[in-house]
């Protein structure tokens, strides 16, 4: 996903080109059933009202899709991975006392709309701790390393290719979804997904971005806030970057990497990296961004699955 801003201004329209709606339709009303878009190959779905409401939603929007796509995470967590949905829901209930309750709504809502138990969609949101893995890489450019100054935001999602659904034999990658929220309380957002899969990345009115790389070590908790719903929280909550590394950090359960930036005037973005017990924030010239083998770049920050900072990295490899 390729993220970049400042947001368009509030009002802008999608161009129609699928077959859902006219783009001179007016958009729903808090309650509605939300509204889709197909162009182009990427579903936009635009969601409003409660966060109970969007859930239901994007449900009703993404139904055949969603079910075809939990068909698919299921298999591949149990014949990929050896990860029993028992495991998963076991470790839901470990952390859904550290979810915010806006989430839990969400997952409710979606459930409602499919029919299925609140648990079938609770899952994937911590199966993330169970099939732990090194994948994906952003960075964040502004200031000097931009042609105009302005921030730019890149996220590669290297997820992985072989889920399927046994059923029709669909991958995860043929459903992108860009997910565009406006909640009846806190702040507009959107992120890129596959239809009912978690968030990863994403964005607010605010200019806020976060992303994340997961990066496995020793020092880890399952006690927590799974990773994905820290950035939905984030998402709905900062005002700046610095809200949104507060919320990421805090509850913190196995090795991630983040990068955060903030595009209101003047851009900025930050590093972050989490373990159980530590943590490291730092913008271009943060205490380790030089740190050799590697070296910094004025007004860039970029992370994949490794830890610069001596104290996570001492938990992730010998120093």
């Amino acid at each position: 996903a390729l993220l970049v801003v400042p947001l368009a201004p509030a009002g802008v329209e999608f161009v129609e080109t699928g077959d859902r709606w006219n783009k001179d339709d007016p958009l729903p009303l808090h309650g509605d059933d939300g509204k889709r878009w197909d162009i182009d190959g990427v579903t936009i779905i635009y969601l409003n009202g409660t966060f109970y409401e969007m859930g239901y939603q994007q449900g009703t929007l993404l139904k055949s899709e969603i079910t075809r796509n939990l068909r698919a995470f299921h298999r591949f967590y149990e014949n990929w991975q050896g990860i029993d949905h028992a495991d998963l829901v076991d470790l839901w209930d470990k952390q859904r006392q550290y979810v915010c309750p806006e989430l839990i709504d969400f997952i409710q809502g979606t459930a409602d709309a499919l029919g299925v138990p609140f648990t079938e969609i609770a899952c994937i949101w911590v199966a993330e701790g169970k099939s732990y893995s090194s994948h994906c890489c952003s960075m964040a450019a502004w200031g000097s390393a931009t042609m105009t100054g302005d921030l730019i935001h890149l996220r590669s999602m290297e997820f992985p290719l072989n889920i399927t659904d046994p059923v029709t034999g669909a991958y995860i990658q043929d459903t992108p979804v860009l997910v565009v929220a406006d909640p009846a309380e806190g702040y507009g957002f959107l992120y890129p997904t596959f239809a009912g899969y978690v968030v990863e990345d994403g964005m607010n009115e605010n200019g806020v971005v976060v992303a994340n790389m997961w990066s496995p070590n020793h020092d880890h908790t399952q006690y927590g806030a799974p990773m994905g719903t820290r950035l939905f929280e984030a998402l709905f909550s900062a005002s700046t970057a610095q809200e949104a590394v507060d919320v990421i950090t805090g509850d913190r359960t196995f090795g991630y990497n983040f990068v955060v930036s903030d595009g209101k005037t003047p851009p900025v973005g930050y590093a972050v990296e989490t373990t159980a017990n530590h943590t490291y924030v730092g913008t271009w010239d943060g205490s380790a961004e030089a740190l050799s083998p590697f070296w910094s770049i004025r007004d860039v920050v970029r992370r994949s699955n490794i830890f610069l900072d001596p104290a996570t990295a001492a938990v992730q490899r010998d120093p």
